[in-house]
């Protein structure tokens, strides 16, 4: 008669390490919210998941940069919108300077004010900035034909509203063309935000667990546990009484 191995109690402790393993790994899932944890439960799943979740990552990164470019225009308009209203005033200030009633000091206050206005107009060309660079460019009053060398409101009163009606398109156009590409950003954004929804749901598809699936195997897990700690203590207890038995004899 053999009882030095405990054949019983062997198969006993296996199936509670097994029980206990999956007890852990169900524990391990409740905690993290995820069913996939490791390459070890799912390898393929993993891979997936790894991409969707480096995609959803890209969306965002397009997503930011798209509200970078809203922010910057937004400062681009600002400065416009400022150089616009200088030039509104200087076109005001030129039908004035034709009023034949005006004296020679108030055609020169004319003059000073057109002056600070010009000036103007090249501090917001020089200063608008978003992140350090310049973002209203090619609106110097150089580049809009109204700088001092250019005009003379004075002598030539219809010359200078000409050339301040084509300023003020010009300024108008890039004020339009950064509205329209807003919009477009605008529309990307929404486009991005859905698409970085659904590849996050996919993800969370592979990936995260089913929260009452899971407590429901927990609980099965632990009464297992249960059940295989009571299995090896019987186990370990029948060699037991065969020795006590064969001392007796």
């Amino acid at each position: 008669m053999k009882i030095n191995t405990n054949i019983p109690a062997l198969g006993a402790q296996r199936s509670l390490d097994k029980t206990q393993e999956e007890l852990a790994n169900r524990l391990l899932k409740l905690t993290t919210g995820y069913k996939i944890n490791r390459a070890a439960d799912d390898a393929a799943g993993l891979a997936i998941s790894e991409k969707l979740r480096s995609q959803v990552s890209g969306i965002g990164q397009e997503a930011t940069n798209e509200l970078d470019l809203i922010s910057r225009n937004q400062v681009a308009e600002g400065g416009l919108g400022s150089t616009s209203d200088a030039l509104q005033r200087m076109r005001e200030l030129t039908v004035q300077s034709a009023n034949g009633t005006l004296t020679d000091q108030d055609k020169e206050l004319i003059n000073k004010e057109v002056a600070q206005l010009q000036e103007q107009i090249d501090y917001n060309a020089q200063t608008t900035q978003f992140n350090t660079k310049q973002v209203i460019p090619n609106a110097t009053t150089t580049d809009l034909g109204i700088d001092k060398g250019s005009i003379d409101i004075v002598s030539d009163p219809q010359a200078a509203l000409e050339k301040f009606d084509a300023a003020i398109n010009m300024v108008s156009e890039k004020r339009a063309d950064l509205g329209a590409e807003t919009n477009r950003s605008e529309h990307k954004i929404n486009g991005l935000l859905i698409a970085q929804e659904n590849t996050m749901a996919a993800e969370s598809r592979i990936r995260d667990a089913d929260m009452a699936f899971e407590m429901m195997h927990l609980v099965r897990s632990q009464i297992l546990e249960k059940s295989g700690v009571i299995m090896a203590g019987h186990a370990n207890v029948q060699p037991k009484t065969a020795l006590g038995l064969l001392g007796g004899a």
